[in-house]
């Protein structure tokens, strides 16, 4: 057992034990540096060297503020964290939405259904989303909650007012989460 505390104690064998974990840490450092190096290399071939935007610009110029969206498909994900968004499509046709310990919040006031029937596939584990629809949407849920919620908290509209062109059809997983769906 005395040879044991002597072979550690030695700081000559310490040395080459720390020499080898430097070396090792600088390798992998190295290697990702040069990774990146290589991807931006081939982004500005690819590319060149240009100035992207998420979000458009209106006829003035000026830059929409960050939280909207004028896409017809949406893809939504919030992995421990959150967001919220104003859709203003006119043509909206559905998309996926993925919320993991984290919550959405889409506003749809401001967007028409595509005509036909247009899919939102929404997966929330430990998270949460709230739709908020125009009140005349046709919308049908078929969600499968375990541990979890979905609930509408809309008004149901006269079947005149009800748009029956088109139906948004929310469809899914929920587990240990939720989801709500709102109209003002």
């Amino acid at each position: 057992m005395a040879w044991y505390f002597w072979y550690f104690s030695n700081t000559g064998n310490l040395f080459w034990y720390l020499v080898i974990i430097v070396v090792g840490i600088s390798l992998i450092l190295r290697h990702k540096n040069e990774q990146g190096r290589r991807s931006g290399r081939a982004f500005e071939r690819h590319f060149g060297n240009r100035q992207f935007s998420a979000h458009p610009t209106s006829e003035e110029g000026n830059q929409d503020e960050g939280f909207n969206s004028y896409l017809d498909v949406i893809d939504e994900v919030a992995i421990f964290g959150g967001g919220k968004r104003i859709i203003h499509s006119a043509n909206f046709r559905g998309g996926d939405i993925v919320t993991i310990f984290g919550g959405m919040d889409l506003f749809f006031e401001k967007s028409q259904l595509a005509p036909g029937t247009q899919q939102i596939e929404a997966v929330s584990i430990f998270g949460g989303w709230t739709l908020v629809v125009p009140p005349h949407w046709n919308v049908k849920i078929d969600v499968v909650s375990i541990f979890g919620s979905i609930n509408d908290k809309r008004s149901i509209p006269t079947e005149a007012a009800r748009d029956n062109t088109s139906q948004l059809v929310i469809t899914g997983f929920v587990m240990f989460g939720g989801g709500y769906i709102k109209s003002y």
